[in-house]
This record gives C-alpha cells, structure tokens and sequence, in this order.
C-alpha cells in the first residue's frame, strides 16, 4: 500500500506539525516576528517592540540567550503620560468663534446658519 505525499502549500514547501512554524516560507506568518517593526530603526524588532509582549514568537524561535535577559518594565511605559488640563472656557472666545457675526463671515458658516434655520431651530448660533 503506497502512502501520499506530504500536502504542500501554495508556495511548495511541504508543511508538517513539527516543521509548521520553523521551515515555513520567510514571508509567512510565521516569521513576521523577525521582521522590523520600525522601519526607521533596525535595531527595533518584533521581539524587543512593547507590543511584542501580548504575542508570543512560536517555539523554535525563542533562544537560551532571550530566555536569560532581564526583564525591563521602561519600555511598556515609555507611552504613558498624563494629560494636562487644557480647557479653560471663555464667552468671549466661544462668540468669536462660534458666534452668530462669526458664521455670517464664512460660506461654510452662512450654510450653517441657513440649515438651522430650515430646521426651525430657535437659536442659530451663540
């Protein structure tokens, strides 16, 4: 009895269990993450990039070397910062720019005014 051939993919490689992620064609998913994340910078990969911590490289791809550095919490929180309070209101700027004379100035601002007052709206403007 003659057994079948290894199913191959579109690209020809045959694909198996265990050779899945280690042989697999250099533009599949399974080597994205050697591929740079930054196109700028070289030395940013998949694998030192934050977001790489939510996404695990497959097995054969992790080395004794990785598995032995230090973990370093900095470059998870380079992106937090808190944001300053940046709304202080004024009548005088809310007329200057949303005000009825304001509107009247414009085309795109006179359109704005007859839309309002096609919908019956009580005020058109500040």
């Amino acid at each position: 009895m003659r057994h079948a051939p290894p199913r191959t993919a579109t690209f020809g490689y045959a694909l198996s269990y265990s050779d899945a992620h280690c042989h697999a064609p250099p533009h599949s998913r399974a080597h994205r993450h050697t591929l740079p994340v930054n196109i700028h910078s070289q030395q940013t990969t998949a694998t030192t990039h934050p977001s790489s911590l939510l996404i695990a490289p497959p097995p054969c791809a992790v080395s004794v070397d990785r598995l032995q550095q230090p973990f370093s919490t900095s470059a998870a929180l380079q992106g937090y910062r808190r944001r300053m309070d940046t709304y202080s209101p004024s009548r005088r700027v809310q007329k200057r720019r949303h005000g009825y004379l304001a509107r009247l100035k414009t085309k795109s601002g006179r359109n704005i005014l007859k839309r309002r007052q096609l919908k019956g709206k009580r005020f058109l403007s500040w």
